[in-house]
């Protein structure tokens, strides 16, 4: 069986046209770029650094970027402007690639088209986050305090088009409810207004949210998945509420790796076997659970294309009913 290393750089060295047997000598100094949307500390990064790690034990160069802002295009514009010859790894989650593009019909790319999916990493619970200084500690105190006074409650997000402000407009509409939506250019950015209470809720990954909740910085109104988190059993699901607009929600957070369209097939699919492999690891499992994502199962290149596409088609229908419109 091939080894890891050997594998990953002759991968590398097929798009390079470098013969695989002088892989390891030829391309073990090339630099391999993993380009993340969002500022450190959020979960795509934290996985991109996972992964820069173990690419660097195989003996390749490895960094990661963080290119945030404008939902995502800044990095995915880099991305295709960069050599399609597997070097150049976008490592994203959901909100800008089948989020941002269900919102937003002028784009400078189709994802569909320009993209091509090599991997899934890992998949961590979305919580509902409020300010300790919120008096609303329940989804239903939550509800009756919006019904009230109407637009009192502001809540914050990564950004128009993400995950957290698309979830958040839609639970609205489905509630008959008025939320502010205030944009942030990622967590670190948002989470001390979140304490602070000049915004009241935030949805927020569990990587970076459950430490603040555990120290009391924050309260956890609900998980947006359909069970309990196994992280934070505890926090009820925002079906337990027994609100019949809430019995359906089941909303978790994914990263992959994709590459220029332009990327040969046979480097893309080299990639993801690869990768996979990688994220199988005791020492990659175990790092991934400290830091409360899960991994997901093996798949095929094909199959987390598959999986963009149909989750783009399902989050344009979430847009058009939300009523949230690019701006």
């Amino acid at each position: 069986m091939k080894t890891i290393t050997i594998s990953f750089l002759a991968a590398v060295a097929m798009a390079l046209c470098v013969p695989p047997a002088a892989a390891q000598s030829a391309d073990s100094g090339k630099l391999v770029r993993l380009v993340v949307p969002f500022p450190p500390g959020n979960a795509a990064d934290v996985q991109a650094r996972a992964l820069g790690e173990s690419l660097r034990k195989t003996g390749l160069r490895a960094v990661v970027e963080n290119r945030p802002g404008a939902s995502g295009v800044i990095a995915l514009e880099h991305v295709l402007r960069s050599p399609a010859d597997g070097t150049t790894l976008l490592v994203a989650s959901l909100s800008p690639i089948v989020i941002a593009p269900a919102l937003n019909k002028s784009l400078p790319y189709d994802v569909v088209r320009d993209f091509a999916g090599v991997a899934l990493l890992g998949f961590n619970d979305v919580v509902m986050l409020a300010s300790p200084k919120f008096d609303g500690k329940s989804i239903s105190e939550v509800i009756g305090m919006a019904r009230a006074k109407p637009g009192s409650i502001r809540y914050a997000s990564i950004g128009q088009g993400t995950l957290a402000h698309m979830v958040m407009a839609s639970l609205a509409v489905e509630l008959g409810i008025d939320l502010q939506h205030v944009a942030y250019k990622g967590s670190a950015q948002a989470l001390p207004d979140l304490i602070s209470g000049d915004v009241q809720l935030m949805l927020d990954g569990m990587p970076q949210s459950l430490p603040q909740v555990e120290a009391g910085r924050l309260n956890a109104i609900a998980i947006l998945s359909k069970t309990r988190s196994v992280f934070a059993p505890a926090i009820p699901t925002l079906a337990e509420s027994g609100h019949p607009a809430l019995a359906n929600v089941n909303v978790v957070g994914w990263t992959g790796v994709l590459v220029s369209a332009a990327t040969p097939p046979t480097v893309v699919r080299e990639l993801n076997t690869e990768i996979i492999r990688i994220m199988g690891q005791p020492d990659m499992v175990e790092l991934m659970r400290k830091q409360r994502l899960q991994i997901y199962p093996p798949h095929t290149a094909e199959q987390f294309a598959q999986q963009i596409q149909s989750e783009l088609e399902g989050w344009k229908r979430v847009a058009k009913a939300a009523r949230v419109e690019a701006q």
